[in-house]
């Protein structure tokens, strides 16, 4: 019996040594091979980024969003399809524009495989509907003011999934303290503008940014503040110069006018320096030769 026992250990040592190298002949138990590891594991899903189901994303075409997942075998290849369509990339991370979304429900779906195991995560990705301006007061264009008065916008909103939203006023694109008052009520707001001397000019603009917390919209408004004090001489026609006005035929009257910018506006129309009758912006001759105006008072 011990000359037994004695030959059993022999054969589990020689069996558990190699002789010619001294190193382990043990088969590795953790899948490596050359020290390269082949993965034997499942492509079980553990973790995933957003980790909710489903996610509201910004319509604006600069927006876009990464997610993601965690599987428990590194060798896991992943199958993205966004609304059933393959998108490119086979990695555990998938960065996502929302220029390639449709407008409301869109459904991404991430697969992974490693040969042996399947796993699935999917996500439901609502892009945004940007809130819309739907109506101002006064019109977009054709507005002024003068630096020594103020003047009054006020403007509704409206917003497809009924999103709560905020109103900023800008000047020129910047914050101002010339917006005296503003006030906002569910979809409407409105705000007084103030001018100062160094705000006089033409091409003013006025926003009202609207936001429902995923994308901005706006209502403009351009703007002209006046120095009431000044005049300007915006244009004159006929445009030639002098203006020839024949003794007949069809070109025997000729009306002058001008277009001038300025506050509480006379006219005075002077031919070879003699006040002629007209108080208007514009005068009719007949059969006279006279230089278009060059000034307004």
């Amino acid at each position: 019996m011990r000359s037994t026992f004695l030959l059993l250990l022999s054969l589990l040592f020689l069996t558990s040594c190699n002789s010619d190298s001294g190193s382990s002949a043990f088969s590795p138990l953790d899948g490596s091979v050359g020290g390269t590891t082949t993965g034997t594991g499942t492509c079980d899903i553990s973790s995933s980024t957003p980790s909710t189901s489903t996610i509201r994303v910004a319509s604006s075409t600069t927006s876009s969003t990464t997610f993601g997942i965690v599987t428990g075998d590194s060798s896991c290849v992943v199958d993205w399809k966004l609304n059933g369509s393959t998108i490119s990339g086979t990695t555990l991370f998938q960065v996502i524009s929302s220029s390639s979304l449709t407008t409301g429900i869109n459904t991404l779906v991430a697969t992974a495989s490693n040969g042996k195991t399947t796993a699935t995560r999917s996500w439901i990705i609502n892009k945004n509907n940007p809130p819309v301006c739907a109506s101002q007061t006064p019109a977009s264009t054709g507005n002024s003011t003068t630096y020594t008065s103020s003047i009054g916008f006020m403007m509704t909103a409206t917003d497809t999934e009924s999103d709560s939203v905020t109103f900023s006023w800008r000047l020129n694109g910047n914050t101002s303290a010339l917006f005296t008052t503003t006030s906002s009520t569910g979809y409407s707001a409105n705000a007084t503008l103030t001018p100062n001397l160094a705000s006089i000019g033409n091409g003013q603009v006025v926003t009202a940014n609207i936001s429902d917390g995923y994308d901005t919209a706006q209502c403009t408004w351009s703007l002209n503040i006046i120095d009431p004090g000044g005049v300007t001489i915006d244009s004159c026609t006929p445009t030639s110069n002098p203006v020839v006005i024949t003794s007949s035929g069809g070109a025997s009257s000729q009306t002058l006018m001008v277009s001038a910018t300025g506050s509480s506006l006379t006219y005075q129309w002077q031919k070879d320096s003699v006040v002629v009758g007209g108080a208007s912006s514009c005068l009719e001759l007949e059969n006279s030769v006279i230089n278009a105006p060059n000034s307004a008072g």
